[in-house]
């Protein structure tokens, strides 16, 4: 059985959250089967969401108001949701929150049955129904999104980070006289459609009277419809309506919408069946959007659940370790981080000084210089120590003697200064402040540069020092005569070896 340490449970920790984060960045975005047809998914009791693009409807950003942390309706997209009962003829419209709502308990989820819709006389076509709110995620394409993301998906997870960017939305219903046409087989499903759109009024203001009114202008026309038709209004909008949000034709025909919901799920007719009796596109306009996805609306991807996912794991992770572990040591990680900020700059300054100074002095070799510079030789013993022993030791001083004379050496072939003869010399010149010092008497002395000076002092106080020693050790010595037969080993050899009887001394210690 392997050995779990604390370091190999980091390491899978760490592993795993690299993971996610390479999933949620290289995840592609694969359509789903109702991004452009979504009738067979709501036949079948599926849910569509859709996300908007905000400026393709300029009423949302007129009558929708912002609820909760959200201060204004200026996000890109919002979102809402669809569902069908195909045994009811009902569609539920909602934007996915219940919430007090007024006062009273309240579902922003709405249903309505479609069949009820459709059987309203032409006289009162179009025909639109009271405004009602719905509250509707809003989001926009920043945060953990990433720029090749799409714009459902991204809205969708920006909104699963923030949690709190809501808009209150009056939206109604609306029945056209629209003959819609299967695509496939050209089969009329209904000379009529029904149209979400959204409504010209804030939520909690009072319709205008315009909107109240019937087309003749006679009151009592809403109440000669039986009660299935009490909470619609009258409204006679020629055609020159706005974009509809979500379009639904249905077959008005009972035997055929029995007969598409006896078709089994499994059958490779299926599809056909249901769209004889049950046709939804997402616009207005059945010629152009049937068969094609509207560019001011998108559904999110078959990888939108996982990142989703994802995307709800970090944010835990996060909320935990930002209220139980940065609470603690949040000051103490700022402080080393200022530390290390302050450090750094420091340590950049310093070596800025230490090349200028480098470069000042010709450039010699860096480590035996460093070796020697006062603001160096400090650090250099702990980033790079001394090699050991004498001989070495030996050969890095006499390195560093070298490079000082090489340096020396290119200091001095340098041209001398040059007494400037016009103005525009000046501007020419490698060295236009010598050359202006040397022009006039009075200021050559200037000229001479301060580091011969300092170095000539030096070489002067090292050859009075080498005088004082010389000195002091011949007042230490004692002079004796002695025999040159016995310096030199006695007997005849050291004459013979050419030493003569002119060598009468020899110096020695006391």
């Amino acid at each position: 059985m392997p050995r779990i340490t604390p370091w190999k449970t980091v390491l899978l920790v760490a592993g795993f959250y690299l993971l996610l984060v390479a999933l949620w960045v290289a995840l592609p975005f694969p359509q789903v089967s109702w991004s452009k047809i979504p009738s067979e998914r709501l036949w079948w009791g599926g849910k569509v969401v859709r996300v908007y693009d905000a400026d393709a409807f300029p009423a949302f950003r007129a009558v929708g108001v912002p609820v909760g942390s959200g201060r204004s309706v200026g996000r890109e997209a919002f979102a809402l949701e669809f569902a069908y009962d195909r045994f009811s003829d009902q569609l539920t419209v909602g934007g996915g929150y219940e919430a007090d709502y007024g006062g009273n308990k309240a579902a922003f989820t709405h249903k309505f049955g479609l069949s009820n819709l459709i059987d309203v006389d032409d006289e009162s076509l179009p025909f639109t129904s009271r405004e009602f709110v719905v509250r509707v995620k809003t989001g926009d394409h920043d945060g953990l999104n990433l720029p090749w993301f799409k714009r459902a998906d991204a809205a969708l997870l920006y909104w699963e980070v923030t949690r709190d960017e809501w808009v209150d939305v009056p939206l109604a219903l609306r029945v056209v006289k629209q003959q819609t046409r299967n695509a496939a087989t050209g089969v009329v499903v209904s000379e009529r459609s029904v149209q979400l759109v959204l409504g010209e009024n804030e939520p909690g203001t009072t319709p205008s009277s315009s909107t109240q009114s019937s087309e003749d202008g006679d009151d009592n026309d809403d109440h000669d419809h039986d009660h299935d038709y009490d909470q619609y209004r009258h409204r006679n909008e020629g055609h020159n309506y706005p974009q509809a949000l979500l379009s639904i034709a249905l077959n008005p025909s009972p035997q055929i919408r029995a007969q598409a919901r006896s078709v089994p799920r499994w059958s490779w007719t299926s599809r056909q069946q249901i769209e004889k009796a049950f046709y939804v596109w997402y616009g207005h306009d059945h010629d152009t959007a049937i068969g094609s996805s509207s560019s001011s609306s998108s559904s999110p991807s078959l990888t939108f659940p996982l990142r989703r996912a994802i995307c709800r794991v970090l944010m835990s992770s996060y909320t935990f370790t930002d209220t139980y572990v940065f609470a603690y040591v949040r000051n103490p990680f700022i402080l080393f981080l200022e530390i290390v900020y302050v450090v750094f700059w420091v340590g950049v300054i310093y070596f800025l000084v230490v090349l200028a100074c480098w470069s000042k002095r010709g450039r010699p070799n860096f480590w035996p210089w460093t070796r020697r510079f006062a603001l160096t030789r400090h650090v250099v013993r702990y980033v790079r120590p001394a090699r050991d022993g004498g001989e070495h030791d030996d050969e890095d001083e006499q390195e560093d003697e070298d490079a000082d004379a090489e340096s020396e050496t290119r200091r001095m072939r340098r041209a001398k200064p040059k007494a400037l003869t016009s103005p525009w010399a000046f501007f020419t010149s490698s060295s236009p402040l010598d050359d202006l010092l040397v022009t006039y008497k009075v200021t050559r002395p200037f000229v001479q540069p301060i580091h011969l000076t300092l170095r000539r002092r030096r070489t002067q106080d090292v050859e009075a020092g080498e005088v004082v020693a010389a000195a002091s050790t011949t007042s230490s010595v004692e002079v004796k005569p002695v025999d040159p037969k016995e310096a030199y080993g006695g007997g005849e050899d050291g004459y013979e070896n050419g030493y003569t009887d002119d060598t009468k001394v020899v110096v020695g210690e006391k």
